[in-house]
């Protein structure tokens, strides 16, 4: 789970204009719960929480947004970085977040 900071009223008003698939996503990358395989594993629905992606490491939010090596192109493309810390995505637009999580069509 990414570490919560205060709402901002400009980011609150970004999230209020998603659609409610979108809140959906970002709701559920933001507290954990949403179907990577890390939540799922220890609801007992995975065998294991390794990432699909680059069979290295946790399948964590965290993870996929920020340190994913296989992920690190799309990254690039959509948060012009190939890493970026959990504050630089708590920054990013909501839209913006939603869209990279979309192109890996993990959720």
């Amino acid at each position: 789970m990414l570490k919560q900071y205060p709402p901002l009223p400009k980011r609150a008003k970004e999230m209020l204009s998603l659609s409610k698939e979108e809140l959906r996503i970002l709701t559920g990358l933001l507290t954990g719960h949403c179907s990577l395989k890390y939540h799922l594993n220890i609801m007992g629905l995975a065998e294991n929480s390794t990432c699909r992606l680059c069979n290295e490491a946790p399948e964590t939010a965290e993870h996929i947004l920020c340190k994913c090596e296989a992920a690190s192109h799309k990254r690039l493309k959509y948060f012009s970085r190939m890493i970026q810390t959990p504050e630089e995505v708590q920054e990013t637009s909501p839209k913006r977040i939603v869209g990279y999580i979309k192109s890996l069509e993990l959720l």
